[in-house]
């Protein structure tokens, strides 16, 4: 019989030369699916028919028509060529041809047109062999070795990602057999070469734990868009570093971290030992404390590879899960391993995960990988406050980190010095000014301090030049391109001597609060003891200047409140700032100050708010529990709640400066200005004025100090000094003294 003819006039198939090898992967795999359906199902359809027709092309069918015609009768063939016409080309032509013709066929004639589709698929197939491995099928083979998938997994996976690259898979897959959703899990199981249940479970198994799939209630199931996008796109070789990745730790020294010997040597041993079970190291604390540099330190200690597993990288679109997995797999099955996962709170925080994502999965999920036999993992984050105890009694062994004091801060530098042969460049009080003026993490020293040695700044000059610009480069990086509000530090001129204090001696007061201290690190003597005081007295008395001089004296940094950093207009919010605030302390091992504390801690006596009540309650709770140093400082001593009195243990009332006061911080703040001593006269005036603070001589001094010396007198000096107090006096309704 003579072979058709088509018109030139009709669109050009591309030939199965054009195919690329992923290209012909994926073709072979619909025809094999559409192979299976015609052995189990032989039922033909519109949509098969047209799936087949976009599949093979028009150029290998008419090969079929030209078998089948030999087998029609008269009637049927005239029939089919009314129906087929010269448009072989169209899919729907050839799809209602197919179909009127077998529509009046006995059995074994519509079983042998069956048998010839079959047969075209199956020479089709032929065509379009290839040699060596397409790129789909190397990440495939990938996907299956980082996540452990079977081999149903995969070709579950693969499947789905058909339907989401030709729409003509989607018409006849989901949207005629709905082989994504339950009612259709039957051809599903039949393309795939697997029962009903072995799907079941292979859906809700691990590829929905780990979300490559998004399964909507067990209705439909469809392939995560990222986890398409990476099969699809990306190459063999990177595909593992979307994932992980290697790295080569070159950390601070263990020892140069503030952790007991015996807690290092402990986990040491726990990540060393390389057990059956897995062992979970968890670093909790304030960002910048270390955390990620130790982590390292212990990698390199145990002299094992360590992978970082890629989680938070706000540019990519997968979900969590994958990176965990794929690293775990690997670190577990591969080469033996620490595997690291850094700032994991929003990973281990799942106290609301249900409530804040909907993720009811994330929990089961999350045990686990917890609990995989032989993975050896170290955690890092910020806060524990959302780990529930299920997560949490899973770690071996956990750590908290704590905000370096400016000793350990000083300690810390002088160790990063030294191991770059840098310590004996910098003075002592260098480093201690480096120490104090910045808060940055170990990590972020050390990488200063290297990269100031590698450009040669071998100088006292250079090399503190190239750390203060990188150090302050990265602090205002970090604070969005503006320069951190860095913490008043104690003002040198500030002395003990010529303060007007009762309540305690001061000297005394110090000594105590460092046995306190000491007090504070022996755990077995940690019996819940606190150490609350109260300075009040008239505004400049110095009562926030001797709280900072408390710190100096302590080596402890001080954490500052005042009511706006309190006080919400939300239910609720001051009590939880309230909280933040003891935490924030805890965590620095600061000395927490609260000023104007008469606006915080209402009189419960004359509370006329309910909140007012509230916030009182809330700190009365904190002052009896907080192991620390907390210091209350208030102009209005009658304002506070009666309760609150009795939680204090020293009440330190400031008064204006005595005669010999004035004298003593005369000298230390004002008479540098001058270029004179002061006469008798002079200090015989100064003695006579009343009212007078050490506030009221910083004012002075901040008047007059970039005045020319030749320009300040001691007389010009006294009348700032009288009118400071003039105007307390004023202020009082009384009359001054001294004038």
């Amino acid at each position: 019989m003579r072979r058709r003819h088509f018109p030139r006039s009709q669109p050009i198939v591309p030939a199965v030369t054009d195919l690329d090898k992923s290209q012909r992967f994926m073709k072979q795999k619909l025809a094999l699916y559409l192979d299976k359906l015609l052995a189990r199902q032989p039922r033909l359809d519109r949509e098969f028919l047209e799936m087949l027709h976009w599949l093979v092309g028009p150029e290998m069918l008419e090969d079929f028509v030209d078998q089948l015609r030999p087998l029609l009768t008269v009637q049927q063939r005239r029939q089919f060529e009314q129906h087929l016409g010269e448009d072989i080309f169209e899919s729907h032509v050839f799809a209602n041809a197919i179909l009127s013709l077998v529509r009046g066929m006995r059995r074994d004639l519509q079983n042998t047109v069956t048998r010839l589709l079959k047969k075209t698929l199956n020479q089709w197939l032929d065509t379009i062999q290839y040699c060596g491995a397409s790129q789909v099928e190397n990440s495939l083979s990938l996907f299956k070795e980082i996540f452990r998938l079977s081999d149903l997994e995969i070709e579950i996976c693969l499947f789905l990602s058909l339907l989401q690259i030709w729409d003509e898979a989607q018409r006849l897959f989901e949207y005629h057999l709905g082989c994504h959703s339950f009612s259709g899990r039957n051809y599903l199981a039949t393309i795939l070469n697997a029962s009903d249940v072995e799907i079941a479970l292979a859906i809700n198994g691990k590829l929905t734990k780990i979300g490559i799939l998004e399964n909507d209630r067990g209705n439909s199931i469809s392939l995560e868009a990222s986890f398409h996008q990476l099969l699809n796109t990306a190459s063999h070789g990177d595909l593992k570093t979307e994932f992980f990745t290697k790295i080569d730790p070159n950390p601070v020294p263990l020892d140069a971290h503030m952790v007991d010997p015996l807690a290092t040597q402990h986990i040491l041993t726990l990540l060393g030992a390389g057990t059956e079970s897995s062992t979970h190291v968890l670093l909790y604390g304030p960002p910048g404390t270390g955390k990620t540099s130790y982590a390292l330190g212990l990698a390199k200690e145990l002299g094992l590879p360590v992978y970082l597993v890629e989680h938070a990288a706000k540019d990519r679109h997968w979900r969590r899960q994958f990176a965990f997995t794929a690293c775990v797999n690997m670190a577990v099955h591969g080469e033996s391993s620490i595997v690291l996962a850094d700032d994991s709170d929003v990973i281990l925080g799942t106290r609301d995960s249900w409530s804040l994502f909907g993720e009811s999965s994330d929990k089961r999920w999350l045990h686990d990988l917890l609990e995989t036999p032989g993975v050896r993992m170290i955690w890092t984050v910020n806060s524990i406050s959302q780990i529930e105890e299920s997560v949490a009694r899973r770690f071996s062994f956990s750590l908290p980190f704590k905000a370096f004091s400016t000793a350990q801060r000083i300690r810390l530098w002088e160790s990063i010095l030294e191991k770059r042969n840098l310590g004996a460049i910098l003075e002592e009080s260098q480093v201690k000014d480096l120490a104090t003026k910045f808060q940055s993490s170990p990590g972020v020293i050390e990488q200063s301090v290297r990269k100031a040695a590698e450009t040669g700044c071998h100088s006292n000059e250079g090399l503190l030049s190239a750390l203060n610009l990188s150090l302050d480069a990265h602090e205002t990086l970090t604070h969005g391109g503006t320069k951190p509000h860095r913490a008043k530090l104690a003002d040198p001129n500030f002395t003990l001597e010529g303060l007007n204090v009762t309540g305690t001696d001061l000297r005394g007061l110090i000594e105590e609060l460092k046995a306190y201290t000491q007090h504070l690190k022996r755990l077995d003597d940690n019996d819940g003891s606190t150490m609350a005081l109260l300075f009040h007295g008239p505004s400049g008395t110095g009562k926030s200047h001797l709280a900072r001089h408390l710190a100096l004296e302590l080596d402890k940094e001080v954490v500052f409140k005042r009511g706006s950093d309190l006080l919400s207009m939300w239910v609720g919010g001051t009590e939880q700032n309230i909280k933040g605030a003891y935490e924030e302390a805890a965590a620095k091992d600061a000395i927490l100050v609260f000023d104007e504390a008469d606006s915080l801690i209402f009189t419960r006596d004359r509370a006329v708010r309910s909140w007012e009540i509230s916030h009182t309650n809330e700190f009365l709770t904190w002052m009896e529990q907080f192991p620390g140093i907390q210091i209350f400082t208030t102009n209005r001593l009658s304002d506070l709640d009666n309760a609150s009195l009795r939680r204090f243990n020293h009440k330190l009332e400031f008064r204006y400066l005595r005669p010999d006061g004035n004298i003593t911080f005369y000298k230390r703040l004002l008479l540098p200005l001058t270029g004179s001593r002061m006469s008798n006269k002079i200090e015989s005036q100064l003695k006579q004025i009343s009212r007078l603070a050490p506030g009221d001589f910083k004012v002075v001094r901040d008047r007059f100090k970039f005045k020319n010396p030749s320009e300040v007198s001691h007389d010009a000096l006294l009348a700032a000094l009288r009118e400071e107090a003039m105007v307390k006096s004023v202020h009082a309704g009384e009359k001054a003294i001294g004038f």
